[in-house]
Order: structure tokens, then sequence, then C-alpha cells
């Protein structure tokens, strides 16, 4: 099918304009009844008047009308008398960047819009009218003197674009040279930079201001950065069936900054040529082209859409899940069963701050209020599930942005799908206010161990290490497609590196309990944020081998809305490197079907010996099916210093009939038929029957000697007719 982006941006934003071109007098009233000032953030300008006037200089370009460009004049030269009347609101004494006067335009989202648009029309103003326009930018400009904020992210990349495009607009103004000076200054630690954010709301600001920064300082290279192409590679990768980008981080659902990643995949399939970030660019397009009507401040950000779309690049989807998730990097899983608007999709994120960054990131320690915060814009999601979507339907969702800066609500660990725990044994009771703390990030060190496939199963392994409390987490995620139910194996291993009291406890949040059993809850999310979800589907959550009080249900406040999380709790004495493993099972299943029918065919698996693996046994459409995870992966080395240090004899775990000394096995038998497979070991049998060893092979030591031994098999599997 031909793409007539072009055609369908221009028509949105001619819709916008045509809709809203009378409100200016409603938006400045509404602008002037609520504070234009606030101690937190000092004087905002009106941002309606700018959008407006960047339509208004767009249309102008587009059709010639001389009328659009005297509007867009008048619209972009009123923030004279926005000033002058912020000047009244007397700011405190404790805002010495407003020495010289308040700024007239918000420096940061507010010019990369205003500066477009006056070049825009440039050609039909007086020189008195561009020295007016060029006032009011360099009285915006002059605050970031103060607070050349730098590092990188979206607001120094801000900072760098407009001041860019300032110089470029005013090339013989007396202040000129120093914006282009600090622009350069400020785009240094993002060029051919790792961007330091993990928060989708804010990736395409940074990406945005880069391209624009770019563009204006004429400066080449930029498409050459894998640091440019891989993340918009992995917003095709991270988009979910719903044509959105998972709300990791500090970020809302159905974020605005969605209309900003259409420019940028634009800008990113031009560039690169590639069809998946055009396809990409169009799904996010359908989405929110339907959900939002148009206006003019969506109308504003499509701007550079029109601008940076190339019709002449195909659109078509990825042709693997795996590509541009790295594990250095972004961080991010992604399990889905298609491209397909119904497909079951789950994203986890094990993002921690990184091993990088680390100047900008004490930068923003030491000057901002940001102590909730995984450096920078980051929440306390490591291992957490952040989206999980069945056939239109959201059943898990992250844990949104904050309410009321400088606070951290939403930020901390208590608020994401994922594991957290506390040094002492808490209370049985209000558990969830019992695992509150001060709210300020803990650093972390992630690792992803293994994301691989087993048959049809796909299957990864994560490592989160919190140095601060001695604790390992490791949290293996079993996916398992089926026609009936798709169905996630969560299993959540956790040792800590010192004895003492413990508690730790797995959560799920949601908004609707629909029915419940003595180890189960089936779910439903009625609605995130006053946007109605679907009612296909529900989340059926299970906990085989729990016992009584280990499962609780309490109620609060998260992504701006009154929730439901679901725990499963375990209390008690551990002993250095003793490990607890705890289990989830979550199906994504029909409205219409029963739990019942799930929850009376899982059940844990006797493993030997006790407390070194977790097996779990799941009945399914004629077939049994057995997963076996192994706690302690160093548990088959040789405790002598040779290699390969694997020996079966050490490692061998019994999960009923299957053992092995693997990191993870699995087991499908049908009748007769059994088909079996395991990652990282050197044996499997089942019923005694030996499907793999490996066999010896000689290998040179440190000594320079010479001994056989048992390298291990990374993935294997394997099928057989049993007697």
């Amino acid at each position: 099918m031909e793409d007539d982006s072009h055609a369908q941006y221009l028509s949105f934003i001619r819709k916008a304009f045509t809709e809203e071109k009378r409100t200016l007098a409603q938006e400045l009233a509404d602008w002037r009844a609520h504070p234009s000032y606030s101690s937190l953030f000092g004087y905002t300008s009106p941002g309606w008047p700018v959008a407006m006037g960047a339509v208004c200089a767009f249309l102008y370009q587009e059709e010639g009308t001389s009328s659009l460009a005297r509007q867009a004049y008048e619209l972009l030269s009123s923030y004279r008398a926005f000033a002058s009347e912020a000047s009244r609101l007397k700011p405190p004494e404790e805002r010495p960047e407003y020495a010289q006067g308040v700024p007239p335009v918000e420096p940061l989202f507010q010019l990369n819009l205003f500066l477009p648009a006056y070049e825009r029309i440039a050609d039909t103003l007086s020189e008195e009218e561009k020295n007016e326009i060029a006032t009011i930018v360099a009285s915006s400009l002059r605050p970031l003197q103060r607070f050349p904020e730098w590092g990188t992210h979206n607001r120094a990349m801000l900072r760098a674009a407009n001041l860019a495009l300032a110089a470029r607009a005013f090339p013989e103004h007396p202040e000129a040279s120093w914006w282009a000076k600090l622009a350069d200054e400020l785009a240094e630690e993002s060029w051919a930079r790792w961007s330091i954010e993990d928060a989708a709301n804010y990736h395409p600001h940074w990406l945005r201001a880069l391209f624009t920064y770019a563009e204006a300082r004429e400066r080449p290279g930029l498409p050459s950065f894998a640091q440019i192409y891989l993340p918009l590679r992995a917003a095709a990768q991270l988009l979910t069936p719903l044509g959105t980008i998972p709300d990791f981080g500090d970020s809302s659902w159905m974020m605005p900054s969605h209309w900003d990643w259409i420019a940028c995949l634009e800008w990113g399939a031009r560039t690169f040529r590639d069809p998946t970030m055009k396809w990409a660019a169009q799904r996010i397009w359908e989405t929110f082209s339907r959900t939002f009507s148009p206006s003019i401040e969506i109308a504003s950000k499509l701007i550079a859409a029109y601008q940076w779309c190339d019709e002449t690049v195909p659109a078509w989807e990825p042709s693997t899940p795996l590509d541009a998730l790295d594990d250095l990097v972004s961080k991010k899983i992604v399990f889905r069963t298609s491209w397909d608007p119904q497909a079951t999709y789950a994203c986890l994120n094990y993002r921690d701050e990184g091993a990088y960054g680390r100047i900008s990131r004490d930068y923003l320690r030491t000057t901002l209020a940001v102590s909730a915060e995984k450096m920078h814009h980051g929440h306390a999601d490591e291992g957490s599930i952040v989206s999980l979507i069945s056939k239109g339907t959201v059943l898990l969702h992250d844990g949104g942005y904050r309410e009321a800066p400088p606070d951290g609500m939403y930020r901390a660990d208590i608020y994401h799908n994922r594991l957290v725990w506390r040094h002492g044994i808490l209370p049985q009771g209000k558990l969830l206010e019992a695992l509150h703390t001060d709210g300020r990030y803990h650093p972390t060190i992630t690792e992803r161990l293994y994301w691989t496939h087993l048959g049809e199963a796909e299957i990864s392994r994560v490592r989160i290490i919190d140095p601060e409390e001695d604790v390992h987490w490791e949290r293996t995620l079993c996916f398992l497609p089926s026609h009936r139910a798709d169905c996630f194996l969560v299993i959540d291993t956790f040792q800590v590196l010192r004895s003492g009291p413990w508690t730790f406890s797995t959560l799920w949040w949601t908004t609707d309990i629909l029915a419940q059993g003595k180890d189960w809850y089936d779910t439903h999310i009625r609605e995130i944020q006053g946007w109605r979800n679907s009612q296909t589907c529900t989340l059926l959550l299970a906990c085989p081998g729990v016992e009584e009080d280990e499962l609780w249900v309490d109620h609060g406040r998260r992504h701006f809305q009154e929730e439901t999380v679901i725990g499963r709790v375990w209390r008690g004495h551990l002993h250095a490197s003793e490990t607890i493993s705890l289990v989830t099972i979550l199906w994504a299943k029909s409205k219409e079907h029963s739990p019942e029918g799930f929850i009376q065919n899982v059940s844990l698996s006797p493993t030997e010996p006790p407390r070194q693996g977790t097996g779990i046994l799941l009945q399914r459409e004629g077939e049994t099916i057995l997963f076996g995870t192994l706690h302690d992966l160093t548990h088959s080395w040789l405790e002598r210093d040779i290699r390969p240090r694997y020996n079966a004899q050490r490692g061998d775990i019994h999960y009923g009939p299957l053992t092995s000394d693997a990191h993870f096995v699995l087991s499908r038998r049908t009748g007769s038929l059994l088909w079996a497979g395991f990652i990282n070991g050197t044996h499997l049998a089942y019923e005694g029957r030996t499907l793999y060893a490996g066999a010896p092979h000689a290998m040179f030591q440190e000594d320079r000697t010479s001994q056989p031994g048992v390298p291990a098999r990374f993935r294997w599997e394997g099928q057989i007719t049993l007697p």
C-alpha cells in the first residue's frame, strides 16, 4: 500500500488549526486563571500561542498565504507582553536567574517551536520586527548562562538545540557567539555517547534535540553513531501490540511524547533507510491519531514528522524480536507471539544505572533533587514486568510518573511488578505500608544471564545485585504460548550474603480482583489514567505451593489512580548464601474461561536435593510439561581449580522424573512421546534414561598440563519414544 504519511500529517495539522484558531482568548484566560509562577519551576509562559504560531508559520510555508505569516508573527511577538505580565508576579529573591528579567519564552520545550516558526516567516518581517523577535529570544536564553545543565540527557540537549537554532536564526546578534559556543559545549556529552536516561517519555526528547542541533550547526556524522541507530531500532522492538512504547521510567500511559517518537522514527527511517522504523512510526500514528482529537499542541509536534518523513522508505515489521535490545545499555527483554495487534506481549526491564556516564550522573545527583530516581528519570524497576498485553487487553502496566515533584512517588520498588526485600521480619497486616522506605533510589547491578528458547518456549534469566543489602535476586521467565491461554512462569530466586532476618515479597499490581481461591487470583485492569481497557482478557495469577499467610492483598495509589496490589511474601531467618525461590504463574486467558481449569493442572514438583532447584509440573492440552530451574548456577562446579569445572555427579538435580545439572530444563510428554531440552548443562536424563551426556575432552590447565573434562552445552533439545 502506498505510503501517504505526508498527507495524513498535513491533514491532521490543518484540522487542528481550523478547530482551534479561535480559542486564543480562552487559552490565555485559562493560563491567567492558574498560577503562572511556582516555587519549584519558576515562571512558565503559556504554551498555546507558541504552538499556534508554529502551526501558522508552517502552513504559511506550505501554502504561501501572507495572513498566516502575519498571524504567526503576532503570536510570537506577544511573548514580550507575557513576560511583562509575569514580572508583576514578583518572583522571590531565591530566583537570581531573573535578575535581568523574566524569560519571555520557556527556554527548553517552547523555543524549539518558536525559533523554527520565526525562520519560516522571517522573509515577511521588517528589520524592526526581526529585532523584536531577536530580543525575545535573547531574553529567553540568558538564564541558561546561569544554569547550563549538561550531561547525556534530554534537558541538556534541548538547551543545546535551542541555542544552536538561535545562533542560526540570528547569526549577527551580539550574543550569537556564546549561543553557538554553549550549544557545542552542552552537546558534547551526547555526541556519540549513550543516553543515561531510562524513561520512554524522555528518550524522544533527547533524540529529537540531537537531530535538531546537528541540523542547526550543520554538523555531520550523526548517522554513523550506534548510539543513535540502536535506540531507534529498539523503539520498534519495544512497540506493544497497542502501537505504544511501554511506559517505563518517568512516563505516563498514552504519553504525549509518542508524537515525538513519530518524528524521531521518521528521521531514522529516512536517514537509515530502515523499514522497521517506518513501520513503528506508522503503528504509533495509527493508534494516536485514532485516540486523540487534533489539537494545536499535537499539530506543532507533527511538523517535525512531516519535515523528516520520506515516503520512498517501505514499511515492514522487524524480522526478529531480539534485534537492538542489548544487554549493556537498553537492557530490555520482550516476549511476543507475533507483531499482530492481537498478539500476546510482555516487556521486562532490567536496566540499572550502568557503568558509563558517571560524570553526568554525579553532576545530576549533586545539582538536582533527584534522589528518588535511577539516574536519570529511571525507576527502581529492575526485574519488573513493565507491560503485559494480550488480545488488546492490558494485563500489567508500569507505575507512572510522579504527581507532585520533587517527591519520588511511583518510582520506588514497591510500585512495580517485581520482587522487593527488606532486612528484618515485617509484621502481618498492611504490608504495603510496612514495605515503604524513604523513597530514595538504591543502586543495583543487573545482568542478563540468558535469553533463549527451548522448542516453542522462550526463556530469560536476569540477575539483580543489591550491594548495599547483600542480596542477589534472579528472575527467570519462561513464556509458553498456547492457543487457549498464553502462559508465563515467573521463578524468583533470592540469596542473601549475610545471615539474618529477612522479608521478601513479589508484587503484582491491578485494579480489580474478579475471583480468587486459596492460591490464585483472577484479575483485570479496569482503566489506566482514564483510558478504558479492553475486557477481552483477564490475568490469572497463581502461586503454587503457597502456604497460609503467604498471600496478601492491599490497596494504594499508583499511576494517578487507586489500585490493588497482590503479593506473595516470605519471612524468616536466612543463613549467608542460602537460597529461596518463589513461583508465580501468569495466564493471559479469555474472560469467559474458568480459572479452575488452569489452576487444578499446576503444581510444584519435588526436587532432590531440596532447595537446590525448583520444579513445576503443568498438565495442559493432553500433555505433561515439567520445568526445572537451578538456584545456584555454580552448583555443579568442582572445588578444584581445573578446567572444565562442570561435574554432573556433583550438580545433578532431580525434578521428579527429570534429572540434570543444567541451569534450566524442560520436558513435554504426550503418551509415549517425550521431548526434552536444557540450557547450559552437561547431562540430562528422564526416569533414569540418559538423553544427553557430554563427552570428555582434553583441556590444558593453568600449569600447562592436560586433563580431560566435560564442557557444558549451551542449549540442547531432543525427542524420543519411551517404552
